[in-house]
């Protein structure tokens, strides 16, 4: 029972004892033996709190502002640890402990019968005793009340319960606290990226930032503190803001400061990107054409992944795809030659360039307002049983875009296999292929995997999922004899890229719905 007695003497020593863990500690005092240890326990906190009031007072002559966060495991427990087991002298310090333990269990039974709360927050650093760890920096744990200066160099905090993360970086001044059971961040100075899984509604994340105070459902955020103010944006989620007597919510790929005295929210800067992905299912119509024309202009894209494109007419001689681009004003584009092809190979990339008389095929492409500067494709692995030979190729095509600003974004054209099994090795070759090209990086295409498949859950752990950072709805594209289901998606680089919205655009003539993510690719000194 030794066990017992010493976890619920910490829950004592830490105020944290319910009414039925006291009257079990109460119950274990009876025993001779442990009313020894609980003396001695009390003896040792006399001698460590002596010991780490000396210790900080040196510290803090050192120590900016005189706040610090400790290293390594409670205090009170190492030294604990280092003095147990062997003779202390008897000064007079220690006597008078033992007295004061002596008293305290005379008082420890009409304690137990009375109502008590934990104190709050305090605003002075970390006291022996109070062992509740909010967060990690590197080596160095953060208790209630404990600040942190990054100084020179950037740090990252962890708050291991709730896999929180907050990056910070160098010179950037923090406090963690707990507010009515919720986790507190207050950022004093500098800057940050906070990373904030889905927290219970009545505990959302508390995050002080000067004069705002902002709770964090979950999400990705920025904060920043500077001479300027505070300025606090969501790259993912949203939070709900209060400002004096302003109450605000801050929506996805937006950004909230103070300007004048009054709490101001707008989309976060950036260069925009617009991007869609759409299966056009193969259409050769004149009809079908015009139609899939106009759901890309009005879609507002600037960069398209597109699947199912065939590249013949008729009369063997039209190249649709070139009279697409035409017709949206001259726009560049690179297609992935799959099989059934008639003179080009399989897997073959022509950029920006038309078919001659007697080519004719299918694949993906990506088309751009931008520049193309090049291109390429990862074919997947095809091996069905010999009654399904019939089945289609399928590919990855990858593009390098330059965009207006000069900067660069890799994008992906993808189709996958209806098939579970072949769908689930062809989400691990997309990752492999996606992941050794330089970020930023936005997929598209129709992937044939809903988010209660497990391949599904493979991508969203690589990439992020457009819809679920930043769409409404159910997001559905594809009409099914039972039902509807979200089959065409969005993934990006969630690190890279602040996304604005996502939506579900046109059809057209196709048998699937456009899907579209606009993107902000955040300008270096943001």
């Amino acid at each position: 029972m030794s066990d017992r007695f010493d976890e619920l003497y910490e829950l004592y020593a830490d105020g944290a004892l319910d009414a039925e863990q006291r009257r079990e500690f109460l119950a274990l005092l009876n025993d001779p033996e442990n009313r020894a240890r609980f003396v001695s326990f009390a003896m040792y906190e006399t001698v460590v709190n002596d010991e780490l009031r000396i210790t900080r007072e040196e510290l803090h002559a050192d120590t900016r502002r005189g706040e610090i966060a400790l290293k390594g495991e409670s205090q009170r427990a190492q030294a604990s640890k280092s003095i147990r087991g062997k003779s202390v002298s008897m000064n007079p310090r220690m006597k008078l402990a033992i007295g004061v333990a002596a008293l305290l269990l005379i008082g420890l039974a009409a304690y137990a019968f009375i109502p008590r709360s934990r104190p709050a927050p305090r605003e002075s650093s970390h006291v022996a005793g109070q062992r509740s760890v909010f967060a990690i920096a590197e080596e160095k744990r953060l208790y209630e009340g404990d600040a942190f200066d990054t100084e020179a160099q950037a740090s990252t905090l962890r708050f291991p319960d709730e896999q929180i993360t907050a990056q910070l970086r160098p010179h950037t001044l923090v406090r963690v606290e707990l507010r009515n059971g919720s986790k507190a961040l207050v950022q004093r100075s500098g800057r940050l990226q906070l990373d904030v899984p889905e927290q219970p509604s009545a505990l959302p994340f508390v995050l002080e930032l000067g004069e705002i105070s902002a709770e964090l459902p979950s999400g990705s955020f920025k904060a920043a503190l500077s001479d300027r103010g505070p300025q606090l944006s969501a790259t993912s989620g949203s939070a709900s803001l209060k400002f004096k007597d302003q109450s605000a919510v801050l929506p996805t790929g937006h950004f909230a400061r103070v300007v004048d005295g009054k709490l101001t929210i707008a989309p976060i800067p950036g260069e925009k990107i617009r991007f869609a992905t759409y299966n056009l299912a193969q259409s050769l119509e004149s009809e079908a054409l015009q139609a899939n024309a106009e759901v890309i202009r009005s879609s507002g894209a600037e960069i398209v992944a597109l699947q199912k494109v065939r590249r013949d007419g008729p009369l063997g001689t039209d190249d649709r795809l070139q009279r697409l681009v035409e017709d949206l004003g001259g726009w560049h584009f690179a297609f992935v030659a799959l099989p059934p092809s008639k003179g080009l190979e399989e897997g073959e990339i022509l950029i920006d360039k038309p078919l001659i008389e007697d080519q004719a095929c299918v694949g993906n492409a990506i088309i751009s307002k931008h520049s193309i500067e090049s291109a390429e494709a990862r074919m997947l692995t095809f091996n069905p049983p010999p009654e399904e030979l019939w089945k289609e190729k399928r590919a990855v095509l990858r593009a390098t875009i330059k965009l207006p600003s000069g900067r660069k974004v890799n994008v992906f054209s993808a189709h996958f296999s209806i098939n579970e099994q072949e769908n689930k090795v062809h989400v691990a070759e997309l990752i492999e292929f996606a992941k050794k090209s330089d970020a930023p990086r936005i997929i598209g295409g129709n992937l044939h995997c809903g988010p209660h498949r497990t391949e599904y859950k493979a991508l969203a752990a690589a990439f992020a999922d457009a819809w679920t950072e930043g769409g409404k709805g159910d997001g559905f594209t594809h009409p099914v004899p039972v039902g509807r289901w979200r089959t065409d998606m969005i993934f990006y680089d969630k690190d890279a890229l602040n996304i604005r919205e996502a939506l579900v655009g046109g059809r057209g003539l196709s048998d699937h719905y456009s899907v579209i993510a606009e993107f902000a690719l955040p300008w270096d000194d943001e």
